[in-house]
């Protein structure tokens, strides 16, 4: 399992979001947030109430996380895990690459 302090940037920003929606949303207290925390029987959350969180982050993040893989979803550090994965799969926009001419710019 891992622990808050070897979290990598991308993990502690998911875990922060997390936090932060189960206590605006669920009226969980920040303090009982652990990674190792089940989500129903230590956070309190019930199936609807797990659906609609994922829905809220993947909103946040612009990210989908399969319905296989929700299912799995049992611990806080499971879905920071899921929500990273799903993150690592997010396609990229490609950067429009811009010249400058004289008295014009061409995007390629």
């Amino acid at each position: 399992m891992l622990q808050i302090n070897e979290l990598n940037e991308t993990q502690a920003g998911i875990f922060s979001a997390f936090q932060n929606d189960a206590v605006e949303h669920y009226q969980v207290d920040r303090l009982d947030i652990e990674l190792g925390s089940d989500l129903e029987s230590d956070l309190s959350l019930d199936l609807v109430d797990k659906m609609e969180m994922i829905g809220h982050l993947e909103r946040d993040f612009e990210v989908v996380i399969p319905d296989d893989q929700v299912y799995k979803i049992k611990t806080v550090e499971d879905f920071v895990l899921s929500m990273e994965e799903a993150l690592l799969k997010k396609p990229t926009m490609p950067v429009a690459e811009v010249v400058e001419t004289p008295g014009k710019y061409i995007s390629l």
